[in-house]
Parts: structure tokens; sequence; C-alpha cells
């Protein structure tokens, strides 16, 4: 079956009990394993989604290859309630993006694996289930192979007792040498939870006999704290806080609460509205085990804990990451993440690496320490949450990782630039090129403002010739000597220049009204006052109206190069209209 890639190996006897070590001796383990980032060890079906479903999925998000192992099939109340709970577990996991070939099941029987490790550990002893369908053998018929994992790698069905879930067990390890192996406690309060613990530092022994370098992390929590009061921990379902303290932890399993991983679970696991949280909706495909109406259903908080240790390979432990708390930042904003909250058990240097999870991408300075700085966005809509993930190392073993969100918020932090006004810099200018809001508000002094779009510092028309992007320019622009020529009656540029006259001012009487119209030379009918506008025969371009301080609306737009002289007459005319009020004309 594997024979072709796997090789003999009598060092398995080191973890069987003497007197059943020759009864392993020709079962065979990989000599080239394949890959797994992180391994999920349930006692049952349902403890892998309370455990670690948020676990899963952010690995999973990552690309990371996962595998989930089921110690029994949840068999209690009979094969088919077995049969039936498989069933679920593989539907839960598929919301978690794991497939159902990652997905093994051993198939020892529900509620006697303390007997297993005692008094049937032996490979001639045979456990029968404790259910009244009272099986003697492993079965199962969903996961990898569809079929528990001794028939599927053996070919026939394993007697119940602790000798082959060993072999079995070790096989795995060694055929996929997890980095990360996921378990529940020695101190839980269940017997099968806390006999998982002992079979797994079993089975890595013996993967380490085969291969001495491997050495992954174990991590491990609890579920069953204490029965006589179990009731009141974990807290109602909350995806918005972390679970709390179990009672009498410390005094009762010597594990101490601050120096837990406490792993933020993903965004889709920290909805509100239970019935649209992913983790909800997983645990509630066990509908056997109540959904989220029993007891399991109130795992769904806003992290995932364990405790890390290693079991071999010198006295080092591994280090435990924390990416710092959840923030808002307004858009523009500049913001530090801190991940100092990390530790070595041992005191070791910490080495740290920051990655993004989704988008908008930002660039994140300095990644590889501490404090990581980054930008939000400008153009981030508000509410979206930018996802950072940490993972620290200690030169020895690098941790899983844990993650923060920043939630953009809706004030955007104003952009220091050239174009933007700064306390006490004076009366700002318009930036070049940017339009302005309210273009009808009148700037003291300023004479016609830079058209939207228009650069300060385009020459103006000269001598009847001029751009596309042509127009009217600060004062002291007119006053150039190629203005003379289109001027009449000897007029002088400082004479239309001047003054431009008021929309309000008393016409004169007998004087023609009519404005400066089309570039043909003709004039428009006259038009209200407050209400003048330029006209050119460019049909595409909007005149843009720019007022003075003195109420006169000057328009100004785009103009062909044969549109420049319009506006030389029409400040020919208004030069002549002031001297005219000033008595340099008779009547």
């Amino acid at each position: 079956m594997l024979r072709d890639r796997l090789a003999f190996s009598p060092i398995l006897g080191a973890v069987i009990a003497t007197g059943a070590a020759m009864a392993i001796l020709g079962y065979i383990l990989p000599t080239t394993p394949a890959r797994a980032d992180l391994l999920i060890v349930a006692p049952h079906p349902d403890d892998d989604l309370i455990t670690s479903a948020g676990l899963i999925l952010r690995a999973r998000q990552a690309g990371e290859v996962v595998w989930v192992l089921f110690m029994t099939n949840g068999d209690v109340m009979g094969m088919d309630s077995g049969r039936q709970r498989q069933d679920e577990a593989v539907a839960a996991l598929d919301l978690l993006h794991v497939p159902e070939d990652n997905i093994i099941f051993l198939g020892y029987p529900d509620g006697s694996l303390e007997d297993l490790r005692g008094p049937y550990l032996a490979a001639n002893t045979t456990r029968a289930a404790a259910n009244h369908d009272g099986q003697t053998t492993t079965f199962g018929d969903r996961g990898l192979g569809r079929a528990e994992y001794h028939r599927h790698i053996f070919g026939d069905h394993a007697t119940n007792n602790g000798t082959n879930l060993r072999v079995d067990l070790t096989h795995v390890l060694s055929s996929y040498h997890p980095a990360h192996i996921f378990v529940t406690s020695e101190h839980d309060a269940h017997p099968d939870h806390r006999t998982t613990y002992h079979f797994v530092l079993d089975a890595v022994a013996g993967a380490r006999d085969a291969a001495p370098s491997y050495n992954p992390t174990i991590h491990k929590t609890i579920v069953w704290n204490d029965f006589s009061n179990q009731l009141a921990w974990p807290a109602a379902a909350n995806a918005a806080v972390y679970f709390t303290e179990p009672p009498n932890l410390q005094a009762r399993t010597g594990l101490i609460w601050a120096q837990r991983e406490s792993l933020d679970v993903p965004l889709e696991m920290q909805v509100a509205t239970l019935t649209e949280n992913l983790k909800w909706r997983a645990i509630n495909a066990h509908t056997s085990q109540g959904g989220n109406n029993g007891y399991i259903g109130q795992w769904v908080h806003k992290d995932e804990f364990f405790w890390t240790e290693r079991t071999g390979g010198g006295s080092n432990r591994p280090p435990v990451p924390n990416a710092g708390t959840d923030r808002s930042a307004g858009r523009g904003a500049r913001v530090q993440l801190d991940g100092s909250a990390s530790f070595d058990p041992d005191g070791n240097t910490l080495s740290y690496q920051w990655r993004q999870v989704g988008q908008p991408s930002v660039a994140l300075a300095d990644a590889s320490t501490a404090r990581p700085s980054f930008t939000v966005p400008r153009g981030t809509a508000e509410g979206t949450m930018l996802v950072f993930e940490l993972r620290v190392g200690d030169g020895t073993s690098t941790s899983v990782a844990d993650a923060l969100s920043v939630r953009a918020e809706g004030t955007v932090v104003p952009e220091p630039d050239a174009g933007t006004p700064q306390p006490d810099a004076g009366t700002p200018r318009p930036d070049a090129g940017t339009p302005q809001p309210d273009a009808g508000t009148p700037q003291p002094d300023a004479g016609p403002r830079v058209d939207a779009g228009q650069d300060a510092s385009t020459p103006q028309p000269d001598s009847g010739a001029g751009g596309d992007d042509a127009g009217t320019s600060e004062p002291d622009a007119m006053t150039g000597g190629a203005l003379d020529a289109g001027l009449a009656d000897g007029a002088t540029n400082a004479d239309a220049a001047d003054e431009i006259p008021s929309a309000d001012a008393e016409p004169i009487p007998g004087e023609d009204t009519a404005e400066p119209g089309d570039d043909d030379g003709s004039a428009d009918p006259a038009r209200d006052a407050g209400d003048k506008a330029a006209h050119d025969d460019d049909a595409g371009d909007d005149s843009r109206r720019r007022d003075r301080d003195d109420g006169c609306s000057v328009a100004v737009g785009k103009r062909s190069t044969s549109a420049a002289w319009p506006l030389l007459l029409a400040l020919a005319w208004l030069g002549a209209r002031r001297r005219r009020r000033a008595g340099q004309y008779g009547s």
C-alpha cells in the first residue's frame, strides 16, 4: 500500500508497554513526511471547533496546511450516533475551508480512552465500546480514505486497545510532522480529554525516535474545568468579549492565566449577530449535541486560549505572541502597532514578523520590529477593518499568529502639503489646478481668481494669441505692454487695469450698455447685472464666474487662440468708460 515510501521502524517499541512491542514490529513509518503546519487533535467531534475554530480558519486563510484528527467518533450512544457525528464534523469543518481529505477519524470508542491507556493498553487486549453496540474494533466511513485511519493505512479495522491507538497516532505524526499540535490539557476534567493529551505525548516520542530533529510545539487548552462547578464557566456566548479565567484554575491545575496564548479569532467570528457569526454557525452544525443551544454554544468569544510547551530537544519553551488590542484611527492617520506584550518564557530575545491580511493594502514600516507603523489610506471607506497578524520567534521556534484590527474612522486627517492652508500662514491662495469650494466667494483685493484647473503660472493672452487654457491672471499680470495694442483711443494698460466698474454702477445716459460678445465681435443682448457671463465660440466650454469684492463679475474660462481679442476689447471699453465718467469726453 505505502511500502514504496515507508520503512520498518522497530523503534516504536520504546513507546509501547513492555510485552506489546513485538506486536508492532511489523508496522511501518513514513521516511518522507508530507507537510502539515497545524494538527488539531480532538477527543470528540465538536471539541475541535470550540477550542480552535478561529485558529483553523486563520491558518487556512493564510494558506497553511491544517489537519484535524478525532480520537473517537463520539459514539457513546452507539455506532449510528458516531456516524452522524462524523457527518456533522465534516460539514462544520467545510465551513472553515478544511477539505474532507484533511480530516482523520481514528475511530476508537468514546468514553474509553482512559481504559485504553490503562488496563487495555496491551496489544492482546480488547476494549468493547461502552455503548449498546459494544463494538470491539475501530470504525468509520468519512474523512481521509473514507475510512477510519487504521483501515485506510493498514487495510483492516484495528482492535480497540492502546497499542493500536498509539501506532495510529504515531503514524500520523510521522507522516505529516505538524509544527504545531493543539490538544486538550492533562488538567481537563473529562477523562477522554486529559487522556488524549497523554496519547499525543506518547506519539510525539515515537515520531522523534524515528526523526530526532522533529520537535513540535504543543498547545494545550481546557474544555471541562471543574465538573462540580462547570456551569459557572465559560460565560455566555459573546463574540466581542474574551474568555475569562476558569474558576480556581491555578490552584487546581498549576496553569497561570497570564501566561496563556490569547489568539484573536478572525473577524468572521467576531460578528455580534450570532446567526451570522462563522464560529457560531460551525458549532451549530453539531445538531446531535444541541448545537448552539447546548454547552458547546457558550464557546463563541473573541479569542481562543492555550498554554505552550515542547516535549523534547532541550528545555526551550516556545514564545507567546501578543499583537495588542484593536483600535480605531482616522483616515490619513499614522498608526503604530505594538507587539511588545509578546514574551518568551525563558527570557530569550524575540524576533517579530508582522503581515497585513486583506485590503486595502498599506505600506507597513519596520515590520520586523515590535512596533511597526503605517498610514491609513485616505480613500479607505469608513468602517473598513485593517487586519494585521504577528508571529514571534525565539531562535528555536516560531509562534502561531495572533492578530489585531484597526478600524478606519470617518474623520479624515488633513494631509500637510503646499496646497493646504496651514495655521497662521496668512491668507491662503488657491492651489494651482485644484478646484476650490464656493468659487463665487469674493477674495479681498485679490483680483480675478485663477480658474479651476488653470495653472497660475500660465502666460496670459498677449497680442491676440493665447492657449486653450488662457484666462484672467492676477492684476499685475495685466500691465504687460502687449495689451496696449488692444486698447482704443489711447487708453493705457494702467487705465484698463485700475478699476473695473461695479455691477450696480449707475449707467451713463446714452451709453451703449451692451457687453462684448462672441468671437465675431457681436454683442449679446443686455442681461441682468448680477447674471453677467461672457460667451465664446467654444460650445463645449462653460464659463466660470469669479467675483471681486466690489461686486463685479468677470467671466473667465477656456478660450481658443482667436478668442483673446474680445477680452482686450472689453478692457479697452472699460477704460474708455472710466475716462468718460471722469469728464474726459464731452456729452
